[in-house]
């Protein structure tokens, strides 16, 4: 990069470039630069751009040294083991712990432990079940929607504790598969029949191979529909 840094006046709507630089005798110069040395004001103004990136990176830096010196993990989330004699004071809805109907498909597809103690059917759905239950927010896994034709499971009924609606949450990890992707169609169609609104009583997140289903987005569906 050229030595010296690099000044923008905006003169009748244009802008105008000039070089600012410290001389050996400690005198700063500053040299009008012309349209057709356009590469040296490109050069100057990348120069800032890369300074200040730096600088923040190196700010980022000091503050994650800083961070992992002094950072006390605390094991808040015992408080809520099943077997905490906190949990019991902990949890205000009587609800979560209520008996439901539960889904008896295929029982071997429930393989995936969660913190709460159920056992799911994939990564992703502990995913969620393990956000929900570590913020407190009470759930049923797989629990009986009767429809007017037939019963369906969806993946999380979820009490949301500032209004006591119910939310149903799906998740549906395999839209890059076609005949998955019609199963999918045909449950929300039933959904939408019984008077279900996505995005209000029905939320869902969807992942393929190529994009799987991060915390990130979990968090973000959490703190938009239950916080």
């Amino acid at each position: 990069m050229p030595k010296g840094s690099l000044i923008i006046l905006n003169s009748h709507a244009k802008a105008q470039w000039y070089h600012k630089k410290k001389q050996d005798d400690g005198t700063v110069q500053r040299t009008y630069i012309k349209q057709s040395d356009r590469g040296v004001a490109e050069k100057l103004a990348k120069k800032a751009y890369l300074r200040s990136m730096l600088l923040d990176m190196e700010n980022e830096h000091s503050c994650l040294e800083h961070y992992v010196k002094y950072r006390k993990p605390r094991d808040w989330g015992r408080f809520l083991d099943l077997a905490s004699p906190y949990r019991d004071l902990l949890i205000s809805s009587t609800w979560e712990r209520d008996n439901y109907i539960r889904s008896q498909e295929y029982p071997e597809n429930l393989i995936v432990p969660t913190n709460k103690g159920d056992m799911v059917r994939s990564k992703s759905e502990a995913l969620i079940a393990n956000a929900l239950y570590e913020l407190n927010i009470p759930y049923h896994y797989e629990e009986q929607l009767m429809t007017e034709c037939f019963p369906i499971y969806p993946d999380f009924t979820i009490r949301n504790l500032r209004t006591n609606k119910l939310i149903r949450w799906e998740h549906f990890g395999k839209i890059d598969d076609p005949e998955y992707r019609a199963k999918v169609g045909r449950k929300l169609v039933t959904y939408m029949e019984n008077g279900f609104i996505p995005g209000q009583d029905l939320i869902m997140t969807f992942e393929d191979k190529a994009h799987p289903l991060t915390i990130a987005t979990v968090q973000d569906m959490i703190q938009m529909y239950f916080l």
